[in-house]
């Protein structure tokens, strides 16, 4: 697991995000973990489907596609119930009222995004102190699968 900050249409937010890349990670989610306070979600990168079978409180998910564009916003999507979006890439799970607190909207864009200062900086893969984003750096743009850079 990677934590970074947000990026939401091209401005960082001062909120952090764990993203869940491995099958396990995915699988697991939210599931088993208190609810996430005002300043942290999820991403689940691929996906396009959720469940909170188990889950003990209500959360949001967005749905994004391959650009960060999101495509479709669930809020307080309660437990035991499932939510999908065919096209969507990503999800982000997050608090229930974490899409509305913080303006986010269908059509918008948002992505994970590093700044040098970060306290996760030692955890990451390169170590210059300009600012990079996931999963690229700005030098290779072109492979960029959210166009960030």
């Amino acid at each position: 697991m990677i934590i970074f900050r947000v990026e939401h249409n091209r401005q960082r937010l001062p909120v952090e995000v764990e993203i869940c890349e491995s099958m396990l990670e995915r699988g697991r989610g939210l599931l088993l973990r208190r609810c996430p306070n005002r300043r942290t979600t999820m991403l689940l990168k691929p996906c396009s489907t959720v469940h909170t079978m188990g889950m003990v409180y209500r959360i949001d998910v967005l749905f994004c596609d391959d650009e960060g564009r999101i495509l479709r916003i669930v809020e307080g999507l309660k437990p035991f119930r499932i939510a999908t979006c065919p096209g969507a890439t990503s999800v982000w799970e997050a608090r229930a009222g974490f899409a509305a607190d913080w303006g986010w909207q269908v059509g918008d864009r948002i992505m994970p995004c590093r700044v040098a200062a970060d306290h996760n900086a030692a955890r990451l893969p390169w170590s210059s102190t300009s600012l990079r984003c996931w999963p690229c750096s700005r030098c290779c743009w072109a492979c960029c699968r959210w166009r960030c850079c």
